[in-house]
């Protein structure tokens, strides 16, 4: 079994589970009886000691929520970073596409050092490039390829701003090509008639499993084995009349 004590991110969390906990007035000795223990060893879970993975799914099946639910609110609810850049930090960044490419693989998690190693960025380079993202303001360099992130790790966008403009660039470069008979290409294709309340609701099962597919890659970096391969990953939807480019 794993143990909290291995992540960081668990320990993070139980702040927000306890929380959880209150507003549904559950409490450690309900919790005791649930798991047949004693209200001591639900304490020492909570203090980081012995609680699993399992123990913690278990517990949220019991609050009503998923394990990714709640990470979501435990990742959301205890980082008081700013989550939106100015348009200052935002026009510098999207500028610059090595700090991009930095600055959004530290976002999902990576270090500086990991990141320098897996796409064999030369150290003064990569050194020249956290530079920059300390001059704008997104991180704090601790020394070598050390640093520590000044924005929450999900950042949001400005509506219209530079930083879109950059993404929908990268999305562009990345799937120009698009072959669905390519070795690893994922795919779903559908062309459905959908109310404003349908787009919303499939705009928040996009976060949903955004927020899972980097639990999963998450994991990921820690596992061994030779099976791993870089995925760009772009869920979408937008509106288009029916028969476009079909029929004349």
């Amino acid at each position: 079994m794993t143990s909290a004590k291995t992540s960081p991110q668990l320990l993070a969390a139980f702040s927000t589970l306890k929380q959880l906990l209150r507003s549904r007035g559950v409490g450690f000795g309900d919790l005791a009886r649930e798991f047949d223990v004693s209200e001591r060893t639900i304490s020492r879970w909570f203090a980081g000691g012995g609680v699993t993975v399992e123990h913690l799914e278990k517990i949220c099946a019991l609050l009503g929520i998923g394990i990714f639910d709640f990470w979501e609110l435990a990742r959301r609810g205890s980082d008081s970073r700013p989550r939106r850049l100015t348009p200052r930090q935002e026009r510098e960044l999207s500028e610059d596409s090595e700090a991009i490419f930095v600055f959004t693989h530290l976002l999902n998690g990576w270090t500086a050092e990991e990141l320098r190693r897996e796409a064999n960025i030369p150290e003064t380079v990569m050194t020249l490039v956290l530079a920059r993202l300390e001059k704008i303001g997104l991180i704090e360099r601790l020394g070598g390829t050390q640093v520590k992130l000044l924005t929450a790790r999900e950042v949001e966008w400005l509506d219209g701003g530079p930083m879109k403009r950059a993404v929908n660039g990268y999305i562009n470069y990345q799937f120009k090509d698009m072959n669905v008979n390519e070795l690893g290409f994922l795919c779903q294709a559908e062309s459905l008639k959908l109310s404003v309340a349908s787009v919303a609701e499939i705009e928040s099962k996009f976060r949903k499993l955004v927020s899972e597919i980097r639990y999963l890659a998450h994991t990921d970096m820690s596992r061994s084995g030779n099976d791993k391969r870089w995925y760009a990953v772009l869920l979408a939807a937008r509106s288009k009349a029916l028969g476009a480019g079909v029929f004349s």
